[in-house]
């Protein structure tokens, strides 16, 4: 069974779509991952700064230097957690007992997490950890009094869960942007697909190239040459039959590209690519060679886009015409002898109804002897 060959544009749509979905999913990959390391570093960078704030307020520092004053470390850290939209800021003293909380009953209990060591000990840190409100980033910021003695620290989280509702987000934009890519890519690849269609009179590539097959073998099938150049008149095409009577005057066997003018400075391809108007049937010398020319201009939508040349050489042409004359005349002196030959028959008729043999007999005699004689004469 012939496989079934895929038409212009389901190429084309098929090619523009793998394209365009290629690029949107590796897109997607980096800008997914892009926006999720920028995410992620925007959450810890906000977490530090906001932990930073606090540890260097003075009604933090005050809190934990007074206990008259701890209250004021809650409302104080409730109004940030609430303008910063961050999950908690929790203040520890020294042996990491909580001096502010979301949720005022876990107030005087110790921190939980596991990861506020290296903040006891006077290091900024930040870590990924679960606590009492869920798992969190964590940014950690010691806090000093005016001696520079540590007194404190501050953990600022802002919940994972959000950083998941960011990226999904993001990854939606996304998403939808890849869609509407695809949908625009495939509407281009229908236009793109008509309008070279259009261009190709409506032929698909196979046909194409089956006509294109079919117009090298006849070009190089017939007798007479052909030249074709371009708008620039550059010699574009060349059969087999021209580079013959090329090569008998004397000119390079490779013309394609060359200029017609600097090929054949006596052309008149040239005028007729100005001109527009054929001109069939004129003699050329090349180099000595006669040859008979017909020269077309190539027009396309209205304008002239090139010319070809046809021609043959003069020599084969006039051979032709003496070989048409010798026939013309061997078959004039073939009817003369017919007309001959059908006189003497009424001749011979005539005798043979007179009934006259004597007379016959001597007829024939003369037409066999006039015919030796003449054959003898055409023979020496």
């Amino acid at each position: 069974m012939k496989k079934e060959k895929l038409k212009l544009s389901t190429i084309i749509i098929l090619f523009v779509c793998v394209v365009v979905l290629v690029s949107l999913v590796i897109t997607d990959l980096l800008i997914s991952r892009t926006l999720n390391d920028n995410i992620e570093a925007n959450i810890e960078e906000k977490a530090k700064i906001v932990s930073r704030t606090v540890a260097h307020s003075t009604i933090v520092k005050s809190g934990l230097q007074n206990q008259e004053k701890e209250d004021s470390i809650q409302e104080y850290t409730l109004d940030i957690q609430e303008s910063a939209e961050v999950l908690f800021v929790v203040v520890m003293d020294m042996e990491g007992i909580r001096k502010s909380h979301p949720d005022p009953d876990r107030i005087g209990k110790h921190f939980v997490g596991g990861d506020e060591k290296d903040v006891l000990e006077g290091k900024e840190s930040l870590s990924i950890s679960e606590g009492t409100l869920g798992k969190s980033v964590r940014a950690f910021s010691p806090v000093y009094n005016e001696k520079h003695e540590q007194i404190g620290a501050v953990s600022v989280g802002i919940s994972l869960k959000s950083v998941e509702e960011a990226l999904n987000q993001s990854h939606y934009n996304i998403l939808l942007g890849s869609a509407l890519g695809i949908i625009v890519g495939i509407i281009g690849a229908v236009i793109i697909a008509r309008y070279i269609k259009r261009i190709l009179f409506g032929l698909e590539p196979f046909a194409i190239a089956k006509i294109l097959e079919e117009r090298n073998t006849m070009l190089q099938s017939v007798h007479e040459g052909v030249v074709a150049v371009n708008k620039d008149t550059t010699i574009s095409l060349v059969n087999k039959s021209a580079l013959k009577i090329f090569n008998k005057a004397g000119l390079s066997s490779d013309p394609i590209g060359m200029p017609i003018k600097e090929y054949m400075p006596h052309t008149r391809l040239g005028r007729v690519m100005e001109t527009g108007r054929p001109e069939l049937d004129e003699e050329q010398t090349i180099n000595g060679v006669s040859i008979l020319v017909n020269r077309v201009p190539l027009i396309v939508n209205g304008e002239v886009v090139g010319a070809i040349s046809t021609f043959r050489d003069k020599t084969e042409v006039n051979q032709l015409a003496e070989q048409l004359t010798g026939v013309k005349l061997y078959a004039e002196a073939l009817r003369a002898q017919s007309h001959e030959f059908m006189n003497k028959m009424h001749v011979i008729l005539g005798l043979v109804k007179m009934k006259d043999y004597s007379h016959l007999d001597r007829y024939v005699k003369e037409l066999v002897s006039f015919r030796v004689d003449e054959v003898s004469m055409v023979t020496s």
